[in-house]
């Protein structure tokens, strides 16, 4: 009786969790469906395809700037993605197959275990050239970072499912975006990257395209065993590769029927996704050939529990709608609870906004990249030959006074630019007519004005100029950069160096203005308050350093160690060793202080707090690559032109000539010896600058813009006297 009891109560407890029970691994299990469509833009959901145009209200919007300012390669850009820091690569180091395919005459996988000793996957894909991309890494032992992605998705224990590919025909292969989720043995566990994802379709160019049936059965398949899977859709692509042999309106002919091929793939899928679990992550990391810039500007859209609707954010570009490639990998890594290893990007969230939103920031961001080239040119050139002709003045004409007045007005008139171009990004113009009319109106009203409170004095017109330069771009630091985005003398996001804070550019002309403004400005208020140059000059560093400001260490570092020689300048006392014992003391607090605020930011950590993480890691390493990445990066801006030679020149010069002026000058450096101060000044916190930022030449160069017309007031101070 008691056994019989005992079966009935284990028969009835089995029906109960048969009829009642949920498996615990069906609550736990998490997996992200990864859709990759090279040559996709906004533009293309238009109202033709409502299911794209749901899905992309329903979810979460943002354009993806890939980093660095060196052109991107697909490959490079898929292999970076991947593992999570800058890394080199050739397409021969690239070359995916499935291990039951046959190149050159042998088995895939054979192929791979003699190259490298390693068991290749038994359904899966490797790269042949994993062991090339090892070796070109070596040097700065990015080839650590090599197949990060997948390494940590291995650590778990998850598996990675890649299909689709983006082949030209037959004999083109275009397998990199298998590199994605490559693990740091060039492989991934499932592949289905061969002629089995396209069908035959004659009347569509090269005369194949995606099986996108095939890829809703691999999703049916394998979506409850796969941890990550990335399909990739590679019609765009093959309808880009053969673009200049299209008419444009068969080149958009050929579009629409992806598109509404794509709209039906959707529309199977969406319904077969519980987005409860799934994370759907659908990127372009290549923009069509005839968006010229808006290439490295890609369309991102995010879908899961917890992000439906609006625009991404990410603490790395702190730009609602504004996010970059490492951010989105790093979204992946968060969404399988992966938190091990050092990743570059931090994970993406949303915020109030809308896609047509972000399809409109992407276009005026491409548009100001485009016209800042030509505007910045001219402005350049125009400087030159400014200078040019006050030099030739000099020498060749009697009547100097008159020619140098002009020359001054129309170099004040050029100087007040920066601040004005600050001014103008809160309106983001991107026509040529507003910009050129609210640049010159903007310009002339401030150089006038600068004239009148001067009572026509150039000197002091000067000095009112750089005042207000000063203030301009404080306020705007204040704010964490939020118009240098769009100034086109501030960073980029086409270029993805920089995204928030105060750039190298306004640094130097901060720094620039500001050395102008106190050499010029200090005499003329009572000695009791000229010390305050010294916790000005401390605010300065503080401002540009801090990581919700200025954001810009290397700016902080030149700005305190800069002005602190300065200032003894200014107040004529002497530079010992004392004085730079003092320095480097409250250098080391400045340092400090920078360190734990950057890394008490909560997830808002800067490229510093970046580096402090990989110091804390590598060691002397990390320092070592610090300086030679500032070294490398410096000399192939020098290398752009002869005159960053004369300027390196001047700056080695000028504090030489200050401290041992020749006798053919000697005279003039004693009756203008608060001018030389500042110019020695000058000289000096640019040649930190040059040492302390990757970009330091950028900085130099646009401190000189301000430093030229100190010496063109002396100058020209010193004719009139002779008048």
């Amino acid at each position: 009786m008691h056994h019989r009891l005992l079966r009935a109560m284990v028969v009835w407890g089995m029906m109960m969790l048969c009829l009642f029970g949920t498996p615990a691994t069906g609550q736990a299990f998490k997996n992200v469906l990864i859709i990759d469509i090279p040559r996709l833009t906004f533009s293309d959901i238009t109202s033709e395809y409502p299911v794209l145009n749901r899905l992309v209200h329903e979810s979460a919007t943002g354009i993806m700037a890939l980093p660095n300012v060196e052109v991107k390669t697909p490959d490079k850009t898929y292999l970076e993605l991947n593992s999570g820091t800058p890394v080199k690569t050739t397409s021969d180091a690239m070359v995916f197959f499935q291990v039951h395919d046959v190149y050159r005459g042998m088995p895939v996988g054979t192929l791979y275990r003699t190259l490298t000793g390693v068991e290749p996957p038994a359904e899966g894909a490797v790269n042949l050239g994993f062991s090339k991309l090892v070796q070109l890494n070596l040097p700065n032992k990015a080839n650590q970072s090599l197949g990060l992605v997948g390494k940590l998705l291995h650590q778990k224990g998850y598996k990675t499912i890649v299909a689709g590919n983006a082949d030209a025909d037959r004999d083109n292969f275009n397998r990199i975006g298998t590199a994605l989720l490559m693990d740091d043995q060039g492989t991934v566990d499932q592949a289905s990257i061969g002629w089995e994802t396209v069908a035959e379709d004659f009347n569509f160019v090269f005369g194949i395209k995606t099986a996108t049936s095939y890829l809703l059965n691999v999703w049916e398949k394998h979506s409850n065993e796969a941890a990550v899977t990335h399909f990739i859709l590679g019609d765009l692509e093959r309808i880009n590769k053969f673009s200049n042999y299209l008419p444009g309106p068969r080149l958009e002919y050929h579009r629409k029927k992806v598109l509404r091929q794509y709209e039906e793939f959707f529309e199977g899928l969406l319904s077969r996704i519980d987005f409860n679990r799934t994370l759907l992550v659908i990127f372009s990391v290549t923009g069509p050939d005839y968006a010229k810039t808006g290439a490295k500007l890609n369309p991102v859209i995010i879908k899961t529990a917890g992000i439906s609707g609006g625009m991404l954010y990410s603490n790395s570009t702190r730009r609602p709608g504004l996010v970059t490639g490492y951010d989105v990998m790093a979204t992946v890594l968060e969404h399988m609870e992966i938190k091990e290893g050092y990743f570059k990007g931090r994970p993406l969230k949303a915020t109030s906004g809308n896609w047509q939103a972000v399809s409109s920031m992407q276009q005026d961001l491409v548009i100001n990249y485009d016209l800042r080239w030509p505007l910045l040119s001219v402005y350049g050139y125009g400087l030159i030959a400014l200078v040019v002709a006050f030099v030739i003045g000099f020498i060749a004409f009697r009547k100097r006074i008159t020619l140098f007045k002009w020359l001054m007005r129309i170099y004040l008139f050029l100087l007040t630019f920066p601040v004005i171009f600050l001014a103008e990004a809160l309106f983001q113009p991107v026509d040529w007519l507003a910009i050129i009319g609210f640049t010159a109106v903007g310009a002339a009203v401030l150089t006038g004005l600068a004239y009148k409170v001067a009572k026509g004095d150039p000197g002091k017109a000067l000095l009112f100029i750089s005042g207000v330069t000063v203030v301009g771009i404080i306020i705007d630091g204040l704010g964490n950069g939020y118009t240098q985005l769009y100034s086109f003398w501030g960073y980029s996001a086409v270029a993805g160096a920089r995204f928030y804070g105060i750039g190298n550019e306004y640094m130097g002309f901060l720094l620039g203005a500001y050395i102008v403004m106190v050499t010029l400005g200090l005499d003329r208020i009572p000695c009791r308050w000229q010390k305050a140059v010294w916790p000005l000059g401390l605010g300065i560093a503080v401002l540009l350093a801090y990581p919700a400001l200025g954001a810009n260490i290397g700016g902080g570092i030149t700005a305190l160690l800069g002005l602190g020689i300065a200032n003894y300048l200014w107040l004529n006392r002497p530079v010992g060793i004392r004085q730079l014992l003092i320095l480097a003391g409250v250098f080391s607090l400045f340092i400090l202080g920078i360190a734990v605020s950057d890394l008490a930011m909560d997830g808002k950590v800067t490229h510093f707090g970046q580096f402090l993480k990989s110091f804390h890691e590598e060691g002397l390493d990390a320092l070592l690559q610090l300086f030679s990445r500032k070294l490398n990066m410096n000399l192939q801006l020098i290398g752009y032109t002869p005159l960053s030679n004369v300027l390196i020149g001047m700056l080695l010069l000028v504090p030489v000539l200050y401290k041992r002026p020749p006798q053919l000058i000697a005279g003039w450096v004693n009756s203008h010896r608060r001018g030389i101060r500042g110019l020695t000044a000058l000289s000096l916190t640019a040649l930190i600058a040059l040492i302390a930022n990757d970009s330091g030449i950028v900085s130099v160069a646009t401190m000189f813009i301000f430093g030229v017309p100190l010496l063109m007031v002396l100058i020209l101070e010193k004719t009139s006297l002779r008048s």
